[in-house]
């Protein structure tokens, strides 16, 4: 069958498995697929959800996500309309921060390059209100107060050196230098590595289980996921943050960005961007470990330097005293372990001092 072309669109191609046609080349496949958003959608269309990242560029575009449950799509305000935008926003006395519930108007585009669909904002509606999602955060947050855990894991004290390192990480994750490259490292680093869900619906129970299994025997714990957003997966709830907050051991959280914090972030010992990151972290706290016994080496090694000058004076002074004759008898050197003898003239004195032993009676 071969391919004919529609009156104003792309080409209808033949069923899947009919062979005999020519395949779709990818950037054919996302041309086709832009057409049929063109085709298909109004030219504005308003799309409402909850901001999960915000940023502005340096040269004044706006970009942000929206999403609803699991599903994202990202959004971009450029040039006038990006002013136009913060204008808006400004005059309404909000900030667009992550967690705030608003509508965008714009048109969909595809971007064969990045594969990628995009609503190219023209207006907000500054209606907007706080999500779902971040009202459950905020209940979660209060509860952990409530209960005094959200400083829990800041009381713990790593262990020095902490060589011995569990790790909680997704199927797929870069684990960063000592856990990915282990010979890489100078550190003997003893690696337990528990995989772990970040998406599902049992991943909130999964990851906790995880932890507890990790921290077995291990002086820290990193909770590990490279690249994407935090938010909506389990390491921003309640569960979660409960299980890092209780564990036994430190507990350094890598599951995000530095623009994306989780319950997760805020709960545990120390938050690292990345796991990569939380590496380079665990290096330079066993560096310092190593360091500081260096240099308690070095103060004992001069310590005992210091102690042994100081008698070999002692002993060239008394050796100068007997050669000019200023020592009559020298008294032996006391034994460590032994208590040094009293002076003479001390037993002397005891003697005067003490009564006469009672006369014995001759028989």
């Amino acid at each position: 069958m071969n391919a004919e072309a529609a009156p104003d669109g792309p080409p209808y191609w033949a069923a899947a498995g009919d062979a005999s046609h020519e395949a779709l080349s990818a950037r054919g496949a996302l041309g086709l697929a832009g057409a049929a958003v063109t085709e298909h959608t109004p030219a504005q269309v308003w799309v409402c959800g909850e901001v999960v990242s915000a940023r502005r560029s340096q040269a004044g575009h706006l970009y942000l996500t929206l999403a609803e449950g699991s599903a994202r799509l990202s959004c971009a305000a450029l040039g006038h309309d990006a002013h136009r935008v913060t204008g808006a926003l400004r005059a309404a006395g909000i900030e667009l921060v992550e967690g705030i519930s608003l509508r965008a108007a714009g048109r969909l585009e595809v971007y064969p390059e990045r594969g990628t669909i995009e609503l190219r904002v023209t207006d907000l509606d500054p209606s907007v209100g706080i999500g779902d999602h971040e009202l459950a955060r905020r209940d979660a947050r209060d509860a952990l107060r409530r209960d005094g855990l959200l400083d829990a894991q800041a009381a713990l004290r790593l262990s020095a050196p902490p060589l011995r390192v569990g790790i909680v990480a997704t199927r797929g994750s870069r684990l960063g230098r000592p856990a990915g490259r282990p010979g890489a490292s100078a550190w003997a680093f003893r690696l337990r590595v528990v995989r772990s869900p970040a998406e599902g619906a049992n991943a909130p129970e999964r990851v906790p289980a995880s932890l507890r299994l990790a921290a077995l025997g291990a002086d820290v714990v990193v909770l590990a996921r490279g690249g994407g957003s935090a938010v909506r997966l389990p390491y921003d709830t309640e569960v979660v943050a409960r299980a890092i907050a209780t564990c036994a051991v430190p507990v350094i959280a890598a599951v995000g960005h530095a623009s994306d914090r989780s319950l997760a972030d805020e709960v545990a010992w120390r938050s690292t961007p990345t796991p990569s990151a939380a590496a380079a972290l665990l290096e330079s706290l066993v560096a310092d470990a190593d360091a500081r016994v260096v240099e308690v080496g070095r103060q004992i090694a001069d310590l005992a330097r210091r102690r042994l000058d100081e008698t070999r004076r002692d002993l060239d002074h008394l050796e100068d005293d007997i050669a000019r004759g200023a020592v009559v008898s020298a008294e032996p050197l006391p034994h460590p372990s032994r208590p040094s003898p009293a002076p003479a003239e001390t037993v002397w004195r005891r003697l005067a001092s003490s009564p006469p032993p009672p006369l014995r009676q001759r028989s």
